[in-house]
């Protein structure tokens, strides 16, 4: 006969419900997790959850378990229900099939720390009577687990879990969809980089049009001074020219007149 609990997570109640290792069985061959696997989830549920649908207390809810195999947080498998979805039995073997095939049994440190093995003698012969079943017996097996009732005035956030002012870190956390702080401080570093990128990327923007306003202002300036240099260059050469007709004539004329000096001199 199932054992009705209650438990509690940030000021949200649910009624739950235990079950039998044939039950927990079921549900995980549903799930479509193999014979081997399974009893080792069955012994695991154990020191998990007692093999039944509560919430792990004393835990921000980013490492808050949830349900018989304790799903760590509420939402991390969200395709198969999230918080109070996860204390009843289907979906919270569905949930943990999930984590099986992404992780591996590691996924539970009641199984790497070997807590499940007083429970694995048990397991093994409910998981053998159960995969024996034909699947539609199975499944009407996995059916009849007993579910939690969920209490009403549910206060729940956004983000996929209940709010408890008290761990508002994690809160926070939740909101920026991060699961750590570690995976904030990446987060806020890439904005930071991104940051340093766009000022870097405006500075050689700036500086190239700075470049270009140079080149504006200075090559007219250059032109301007190479016609000016050949505008006095014109006049030099002009003025040389000049000057140079000048001496020729000057020189002429004394020429001429050393040459009537010479005539008067030979016919006095």
């Amino acid at each position: 006969m199932a054992v009705v609990t209650t438990t509690c997570f940030g000021g949200q109640c649910w009624n739950v419900k235990c079950w039998s290792n044939q039950q927990l069985a079921a549900a995980l061959r549903v799930a479509g997790v193999g014979p081997g696997d399974a009893a080792d989830l069955v012994a695991t549920s154990h020191p998990e959850s007692g093999g039944c649908g509560v919430i792990q207390q004393g835990q921000p809810y980013g490492t808050t378990g949830w349900g018989a195999w304790q799903i760590t947080p509420g939402n991390s498998e969200s395709q198969f229900g999230t918080n109070g979805a996860l204390l009843n039995l289907e979906p919270n073997a569905e949930a943990a099939a999930a984590k099986l095939k992404s992780q591996g049994l590691g996924a539970w440190t009641t199984f790497t720390s070997g807590a499940y093995r007083p429970f694995l003698g048990s397991a093994e012969s409910a998981v053998s009577q159960v995969y024996g079943m034909s699947m539609s017996q199975v499944k009407k097996l996995a059916a009849s687990a007993p579910g939690g009732g969920q209490q009403s005035n549910p206060q729940t956030t956004a983000f996929g879990g209940p709010f408890n002012p008290a761990n508002w870190p994690q809160e926070l956390l939740k909101a920026m969809g991060l699961k750590s702080f570690p995976d904030m401080a990446i987060r806020l570093g890439l904005i930071v980089l991104g940051g340093a990128l766009v000022v870097v990327g405006l500075v050689v923007l700036a500086g190239r049009s700075a470049t270009k306003l140079a080149v504006d202002i200075a090559v007219p300036e250059a032109r301007a001074g190479m016609a000016e240099s050949r505008r006095r260059g014109t006049i030099q050469e002009r003025e040389s020219a000049r000057r140079e007709t000048i001496s020729h004539q000057e020189q002429e004329r004394r020429e001429s007149t050393r040459e009537r000096g010479r005539q008067r001199t030979a016919n006095p």
